[in-house]
């Protein structure tokens, strides 16, 4: 009996994440696509060329995906290392998304 209510109890488990994880992917999908538009658009009314805007946005998202690694990293002995540059990457890419999704509002 308890090894039934187990083996279920697991099932719900797995099917719980699998589930979170699909919409989470679905969610931060549609993120990127609006998040990529509006820094392309935004890079285009700003004079960029079409190569330059079509990277821009990557640029972007990159450098907060990699300030982001960088934070929550640890070292192996548990010690957190002199995070200041990480923020500051993180702080500036915020920025730039930002500006760019409240340029893309005042058209």
């Amino acid at each position: 009996m308890i090894q039934h209510m187990l083996r279920h109890s697991s099932i719900n488990v797995t099917m719980d994440l699998c589930t979170n994880g699909v919409c989470t992917g679905l969610v931060a999908l549609g993120a990127a696509c609006a998040s990529y538009r509006h820094g392309r658009e935004f890079a285009l009314r700003s004079g960029a060329d079409a190569v330059t805007a079509s990277i821009w946005p990557l640029l972007v998202d990159g450098l907060l995906t990699i300030a982001t690694v960088e934070l929550w990293k640890t070292h192996r002995d548990g010690s957190r290392p002199d995070r200041w540059v990480a923020w500051l990457a993180f702080m500036f890419g915020i920025c730039l998304s930002l500006v760019a999704n409240t340029a893309r509002r005042r058209r």
